[in-house]
């Protein structure tokens, strides 16, 4: 997000010593406010948060860990266990992303939440406990979905995760189970993956962030009185170099002259363009080029490689 920052601030220095090409700004994205997310109550994303703060001392194993090591790692922490278990019981929805830094101390607990329960998973495999083993290992999945439920590419990547964690261990698992255990565990991964944010859903929210992330820098710009006090207040030397840049920026955006509402529209029919193709499965969608618009590019996921991800997840979990 300091990109986004930094090419926001280019465009409003731009545009402040540039005042003759100044157009009038439309006030279309001073107008718009993000709509109302309404939270379930009781919300299972409280009893995920204290689950989290009681595994904030765990710490995962290596990967070589004797027995006896995998079993000390979990001691003491059953009353995290049973905190993630009544998460499962209720509906849960985590809050929608509101700042950049907002959403990373819960989705790191997500991810050493899956890190707690695979290093479970592994310890109840040694007690010939395999049906609970695996179903641990499911559960990953299951806080993959609250992660993603705030409706943003993090907490979907978030998601991808902590579903890698769980399925990677499960494969390990699936030979020693028996075959009335699959039945059950088959179910309950179904049921998990009913659970799961889509990708379009993922996208939408991402594009609301993306308006309030614009809309922050946007509304940082300077009035065009203030943009013509600070042009002449600048050297001859200043101005013609102010310009050089300004008129740099607009070749590199393909504009003539540039506006908020430039950017505005352009971010807001990419994503549609996006989430259309996306709803569609993998192998059926038209690629969508990235924008031309150096601001709406800071905001946009890599288009490809995103995808690539999510399909990767969908078919690993089926």
């Amino acid at each position: 997000m300091r990109y986004v920052a930094t090419v926001a601030a280019v465009m409003t220095v731009t545009l402040a010593l540039a005042q003759e090409q100044l157009v009038t700004f439309s006030q279309s994205w001073e107008d718009w406010r993000p709509p109302v997310v309404e939270m379930p109550d009781p919300n299972a994303y409280d009893q995920y948060q204290i689950a989290f703060g009681l595994l904030e001392g765990f710490e995962a194993p290596e990967e070589d860990a004797t027995d006896e090591d995998l079993r000390a790692s979990i001691q003491g922490f059953e009353p995290a266990y049973q905190a993630l278990q009544q998460a499962q019981e209720g509906e849960c929805r985590f809050p929608p992303l509101m700042e950049p830094d907002q959403a990373f101390p819960e989705l790191a607990g997500a991810r050493n939440a899956a890190r707690f329960l695979v290093t479970l998973a592994r310890v109840n495999a040694l007690g010939g406990r395999t049906a609970q083993a695996a179903m641990d290992c499911i559960t990953c999945v299951r806080i993959g979905a609250a992660a993603a439920s705030g409706g943003t590419l993090i907490g979907g990547m978030a998601a991808i995760a902590c579903e890698d964690l769980g399925l990677s261990e499960l494969e390990e698992i699936i030979p020693a189970l028996q075959p009335n255990e699959c039945e059950v565990l088959i179910e309950a991964l179904r049921a998990a993956e009913a659970q799961r944010v889509a990708l379009p859903v993922v996208l939408q929210g991402e594009l609301l962030y993306g308006k309030m992330m614009m809309k922050q820098q946007f509304a940082g710009m300077r009035s065009p009185d203030e943009n013509q006090d600070q042009f002449m207040a600048l050297t001859p030397e200043q101005r013609e170099e102010a310009l050089r840049q300004w008129q740099e920026t607009l070749r590199q955006m393909g504009l003539v002259v540039w506006n908020p509402d430039d950017s505005w529209s352009t971010h807001e029919e990419w994503f549609e363009q996006l989430i259309e193709e996306t709803a569609k499965p993998y192998w059926d969608r038209a690629e969508v080029p990235q924008p031309g618009d150096l601001l709406v590019k800071a905001l946009v996921p890599v288009n490809a490689t995103v995808q690539v991800q999510f399909a990767v997840a969908d078919a690993k979990l089926r």
